[in-house]
């Protein structure tokens, strides 16, 4: 189970989501605007299908899949198509 905090930098409000196994498709969790994807971000900076997160192994890796407006980890710039670590406390910004 992984459980992400959710932040509109907008208005400040705060959301806890959690991901469960059993929903995700191959252990992998898609990140977007479009109402399949399992964390669903409803914001104009967010692309349809903006990124995703995959676990495999006991690590859970983000990817960005090619989105208008990019995502950051910890505030550094996050390649599209890059499988990015994820450690306990990072802060992924989308869009």
């Amino acid at each position: 189970m992984l459980t992400t905090t959710i932040i509109n930098y907008q208005t400040n409000e705060l959301q806890e989501k959690t991901l469960k196994p059993e929903t995700a498709i191959q252990g992998e969790y898609l990140i977007g605007r479009h109402p399949s994807c399992d964390l669903v971000l409803d914001s104009p900076v967010v692309s349809r299908v903006h990124g995703r997160i995959i676990c495999l192994g006991g690590q859970c890796f983000f990817t960005d899949l090619g989105s208008t407006d990019g995502s950051r980890i910890n505030n550094e710039e996050v390649d599209v198509n890059q499988n990015w670590l994820l450690k306990e406390d990072d802060i992924i910004r989308i869009g």
